[in-house]
């Protein structure tokens, strides 16, 4: 349904990034560790990381939150 909509998913389910690699089309991922643990954070880290790409940079990618200052 995201892709449908032109939606980027953000998830914690590796499941997703399981069917990326497979090849299925997608508008675009952001994979969140369980690690994040503070809401706060991935707000922050989404908000960057929206104000430096567009859709059409994450189309059929997968984006991984790294930042480390969660723990």
């Amino acid at each position: 349904r995201a892709t449908e909509q032109n939606r980027v998913l953000v998830t914690y389910d590796d499941d997703f990034v399981k069917m990326a690699q497979q090849g299925v089309e997608h508008s675009g991922i952001v994979f969140v560790p369980t690690r994040y643990r503070k809401i706060g954070i991935v707000v922050k880290e989404l908000r960057h990381f929206q104000a430096r790409y567009s859709r059409n940079d994450v189309a059929n990618l997968v984006w991984y939150l790294t930042n480390t200052s969660s723990n």
